[in-house]
């Protein structure tokens, strides 16, 4: 599996504060081939966390993954 990528996010434009903590939601699966199925139907399903947020700040992504981040 690749390795996961750290990214530093900002903004400045329009965006006057946020809430320190947003909802991480990460869709993921450990092989690009991967799929849900009628046998195995949440092979791959969504999970949620915390991330840490801010004016900037650095989040880690997985690889073959989609996340959404839902900022307050």
């Amino acid at each position: 599996m690749p390795p996961r990528k750290k990214l530093c996010f900002s903004w400045s434009d329009g965006v006057k504060k946020v809430k320190s903590k947003a909802k991480k939601i990460e869709l993921k699966s450990p092989r690009p081939e991967d799929t849900n199925s009628i046998d195995n139907p949440r092979n791959i399903i969504p999970r949620e966390s915390t991330q840490k947020v801010g004016k900037q700040f650095p989040i880690t992504l997985a690889p073959y993954s989609i996340t959404v981040l839902v900022l307050e």
